[in-house]
């Protein structure tokens, strides 16, 4: 897919759950351990709550940036906000369950 860099987003948010639940003063090391497979588990997240909101065009689209090893994070953005209505609120739905599940893993 994408460098990875356009989805620091996602690494912070997952920091911030961790931090919020009681997780804040990970060491660098468990942050290169645990942090990576945290993020990757979101991201499918999201794949998996967005992609039955595409119509059979976005689908199309989807796979091409896919196949697009180049593709920037711009065009990754400009892709979701053009093909889900509502990109932010779902967005921030998946974000919210994330979050509570988490907390029921850490017992907080």
């Amino acid at each position: 897919m994408a460098e990875s860099s356009q989805f620091d987003f996602l690494k912070d948010y997952v920091l911030k759950v961790l931090a919020d639940n009681g997780l804040a003063n990970l060491t660098e090391q468990q942050r290169d351990m645990y942090v990576p497979p945290i993020t990757a588990q979101l991201e499918r997240r999201i794949g998996y709550h967005m992609m039955p909101l595409l119509s059979e065009e976005n689908l199309d689209r989807f796979a091409a940036l896919v196949d697009n090893e180049k593709a920037s994070a711009e065009e990754w953005k400009n892709f979701w906000y053009e093909a889900v209505p509502d990109f932010e609120g779902e967005l921030a739905k998946v974000f919210q369950e994330f979050a509570k599940d988490v907390k029921g893993i850490l017992g907080k």
